[in-house]
C-alpha cells in the first residue's frame, strides 16, 4: 500500500452509493480507510453515503488504518448503523489523534443523490434512536464528541469532557 499520495490534501468529500442486499456485509465502505491512509495531513472529510439495503444494526471494528495527526471534524451522511459504517467510524475514532467531533447525520442527502431524497429517508423515526444510542455509548468508549444531526438537542451532542 503506498503512503503519503496526497501530501498536500486537507480537505475531501466522498461521494458513495452501496448497493447491497447485505447491509452487514462487505460492501466496499471499509476501502474507505485505505483512502485516508494516503491522505496523512487530511483535516476535514465529508462522506456522503447511499445504501441502498435494508436496515440493521451492528456492532464492530476494522483494524489496519494509520493514525491521522491532523484529522480534526469527519461528518457522515446516510449514516444508519450498518456495520461496515460502524466499523469505519470506529477505525477513524480510534486512530485521528486530534478529532474534535464526529458528525453523523442518518439522512440522506441530495449531495449523493442527485433525485429526490425524500424515499429513502421515510425511516428516520425508527433509524433516529438507534444511532443515538451507538452515539452515546461511543462517545463514552473513545472520550470523542460525536454529534448526531436531527436528532431533539438532549440526545444530540453524546459527548464527554476531557
Amino acid at each position: 500500500r503506498q503512503q503519503g499520495m496526497f501530501l498536500h490534501l486537507r480537505h475531501m468529500t466522498c461521494q458513495l452509493i452501496v448497493n447491497s442486499n447485505d447491509p452487514n456485509g462487505d460492501n466496499g465502505i471499509l476501502q474507505l480507510a485505505n483512502c485516508l491512509d494516503v491522505a496523512p495531513r487530511l483535516e476535514t472529510l465529508h462522506l456522503h453515503m447511499l445504501c441502498a439495503i435494508s436496515s440493521s444494526f451492528s456492532s464492530g471494528e476494522v483494524a489496519g488504518m494509520r493514525r491521522h495527526d491532523h484529522l480534526k471534524t469527519v461528518f457522515m451522511s446516510g449514516f444508519r448503523c450498518y456495520k461496515a459504517q460502524i466499523e469505519l467510524a470506529c477505525c477513524i475514532l480510534r486512530n485521528a489523534s486530534v478529532l474534535e467531533q464526529l458528525i453523523i447525520e442518518p439522512r440522506i442527502t441530495d449531495k449523493v443523490w442527485a433525485g429526490d431524497c425524500s424515499e429513502w429517508n421515510t425511516d428516520l423515526g425508527q433509524i433516529l434512536p438507534g444511532v443515538c444510542e451507538w452515539a452515546q455509548v461511543t462517545s463514552e468508549r473513545f472520550r470523542k464528541v460525536i454529534s448526531v444531526v436531527g436528532a431533539s438537542h438532549h440526545t444530540t451532542e453524546a459527548s464527554l469532557a476531557q
